[in-house]
């Protein structure tokens, strides 16, 4: 979540084929909703292991919008001395806004913000200052120490 900025009010899923890690559905017995693969709880799992095993799996956050992040693991490179880990060493663009409207709501929502005349303009750029921290939403933003920043926080 934090590498990627989203806020966590959603729910998500890491699936890597035969092992699923999720919040736990009260509703759903374990098993029901992933077609039989085995289901581990997000509060008590960490992916490290998995990944390092599997290579990669697909990130799926807020099964409305249905954001999937293809996570592949490349390399694993030396720690480095008195370095917090995770960090980012490399990334591109703002993530689109919370509650956007998956892939064709944020496409509309770039042309809106990208169209000064347009009636809407102004709304949708108030609109995404929940995802800014008050600054306007330029897509092309990204600053990797404010990603660092979250993922310290990480223990």
């Amino acid at each position: 979540q934090a590498a990627f900025g989203w806020q966590d009010y959603h729910l998500f899923d890491f699936d890597f084929g035969d092992v699923v890690v999720h919040v736990p559905d009260p509703d759903y017995a374990p098993g029901e909703l992933y077609g039989g693969a085995k289901e581990l709880n997000a509060k008590r799992t960490k992916i490290d292991a998995l990944l390092g095993e599997r290579k990669k799996c697909v990130y799926t956050y807020d099964f409305g919008d249905n954001w999937r992040h293809d996570v592949i693991l490349e390399t694993i490179l030396p720690a480095e001395e008195r370095r917090h880990y995770p960090v980012c060493i490399a990334g591109a663009r703002h993530r689109p806004p919370e509650d956007v409207g998956g892939v064709s709501g944020y496409e509309e929502f770039l042309n809106i913000i990208s169209d000064p005349e347009h009636p809407e303009y102004n709304d949708y750029l108030i609109w995404a200052e929940k995802d800014t921290g008050g600054r306007k939403f330029d897509p092309e933003y990204f600053y990797i120490n404010e990603v660092n920043r979250a993922l310290a926080k990480i223990k």
